[in-house]
């Protein structure tokens, strides 16, 4: 299934800056998985590595770090990224979020897949009705 994620302010009442990343989900066996797959795994992962990154980090204006704590048990459970030092003594970019959160889904979930995928856009005018 292609889902889009997106990461940041979603509703535009703060700061209205969000990336959306776009992945085609499925199973190492050729399962279709849905968005609730998705959810039921990540909440399984989180339970697994210890915290919730969706709920707990992040979350406040200029927040762009993950604990050191949390860093450690990422990398305990076998994550790792080329810019792991970045992450840990400066910030986590939009994309770094995004494989630690599919990180955690797939801990949650064995076998699971994302391959990014680019969706076509049509922009069909309207630029007025916005103010």
């Amino acid at each position: 299934m292609i889902i889009e994620f997106e990461i940041g302010d979603q509703s535009g009442d703060g700061h209205s800056q969000s990336d959306t990343y776009t992945f085609d989900c499925k199973h190492e066996d050729g399962g279709v998985i849905s968005i609730e797959d998705i959810k039921y795994s990540y909440k399984i992962g989180s339970q697994i590595i210890g915290f919730d990154l969706v709920e707990d980090c992040c979350d406040f204006y200029e927040e762009h770090k993950l604990s050191e704590e949390e860093m450690d048990k990422l990398v305990s459970m076998g994550y790792t990224h080329e810019d792991i030092d970045e992450m840990r003594e400066e910030c986590i970019m939009s994309e770094h979020w995004m494989d630690i959160y599919m990180f955690i889904c797939k801990l949650g979930y064995e076998g699971l897949i994302f391959t990014p995928t680019h969706q076509k856009h049509l922009n069909i005018g309207g630029y007025g009705l916005f103010q």
